[in-house]
């Protein structure tokens, strides 16, 4: 068992192994593009001065 320290030498990697050469080309066409329409389901809530913390303060602005 090898502890995590010890560095990997040449003999542990195993034989070298040559590849052809080869060029490189597409694997496939990408998908179409799609737009979609996003309609925002959230609204604001207005703020009301009962809900205010300074409620007090406000007022006597």
């Amino acid at each position: 068992m090898r502890n995590c320290s010890e560095k990997a030498g040449p003999a542990a990697a195993g034989p070298t192994v040559s590849l052809p050469a080869v060029e490189l080309q597409d694997f496939g066409t990408p998908p179409a593009v799609k737009t979609m329409a996003i309609k925002p389901a959230l609204q604001e809530q207005p703020a009301t001065l009962a809900k205010t913390i300074n409620y007090k303060q406000v007022l006597d602005f």
